[in-house]
């Protein structure tokens, strides 16, 4: 008995200081939201007022209101689902095929390509965005306009300002956070036995039937992840939205103007209304991910068990 009172004594400045830890990484995740929440929904004339620090003496949903017209948001909305979402679910399936031949065939510089790929998860994306940039402007699809340049025939594309912006590096494998989800596929690919592929393989299926009747279906679970992954990833860049779409509307484009546009529209006080629609705009740019996260979260969580991330 006296031992197990001395366990619990000597165990309780741990389940102290687990608390304290606990305690701060809540404020430190909870407060941004507390604050984006607060400012989004007082009124303008309460965004200056040093007695309310959490919770407004009023609520109101003008700033909403106003901040959907400011960003066209319906406009933005559709253009962003239209672009970014649809280019992260080619993504998926792109990655999962390039991920499924790393951990399956031989070819020549094998591992030297997967270090490539690597490679695209540590390099920073603004390092590249200036060549990037220049290659979707004079796209190039292997070699065959500056083939037919030299006949005299201008065949270049520029594809700037256009959904294919991103459709395109997607379809090859090579768009927003592809090194990531690559890796993950063939971690995951590498812990299915050989022997389901050898079976489909007497059953006459060719290596393309057997990745897409046998190996994709077992790999819902990564399916999963780098679906949500990639949508996060894709709805939340602005560097891409700045160089590649500066004349199409879209949701990070407009949460990125918002400022600017505010104080064209707003008369009085411009710092406090730019406080405040700033963090409406921010609300309205979140519900979407945070909706389907909440959907998804049980399978999410489940998936990443099984995904190999860790394995």
């Amino acid at each position: 008995m006296a031992k197990r009172k001395n366990k619990g004594l000597s165990a309780l400045p741990f389940k102290i200081f687990r608390f304290i830890i606990l305690l701060g990484l809540s404020y430190i995740l909870l407060y941004p939201l507390i604050f984006m929440l607060s400012m989004a929904l007082r009124p303008l004339d309460q965004v200056a007022d040093p007695t309310i620090v959490w919770i407004p003496k009023s609520l109101t949903l003008s700033n909403i209101i106003n901040v959907f017209g400011f960003m066209k948001f319906g406009k933005a909305f559709s253009n962003t689902m239209l672009i970014f979402v649809l280019s992260a679910a080619i993504e998926v399936m792109t990655c999962a095929i390039v991920g499924y031949g790393f951990a399956r065939f031989d070819f020549p510089l094998k591992k030297l390509w997967f270090v490539g790929v690597l490679l695209t998860i540590l390099v920073p994306t603004q390092c590249i965005m200036i060549p990037l940039t220049l290659q979707i402007r004079y796209f190039d699809f292997f070699g065959i306009s500056r083939l037919l340049s030299a006949v005299g025939i201008n065949a270049t594309v520029n594809m700037l300002n256009t959904p294919f912006a991103l459709y395109v590096p997607s379809l090859f494998a090579s768009g927003i956070r592809s090194g990531l989800f690559i890796f993950i596929y063939r971690q995951f690919f590498l812990g299915l036995a050989p022997e389901l592929e050898d079976a489909a393989y007497i059953d006459g299926c060719g290596p393309f039937k057997t990745f897409l009747k046998v190996m994709l279906p077992l790999s819902s679970g990564s399916i999963i992840i780098v679906s949500l992954l990639s949508l996060v990833a894709h709805w939340n860049d602005t560097m891409f939205s700045t160089f590649f779409f500066e004349n199409l509307d879209t949701l990070n484009s407009q949460l990125s103007l918002l400022q600017r546009t505010v104080s064209q529209s707003v008369s009085g006080d411009i710092v406090g209304a730019t406080a405040a629609y700033q963090q409406a705009g921010a609300l309205l740019f979140m519900l979407f991910p945070m909706t389907v996260y909440i959907i998804f979260q049980k399978w999410f969580t489940e998936s990443i068990q099984t995904s190999g991330i860790v394995g």
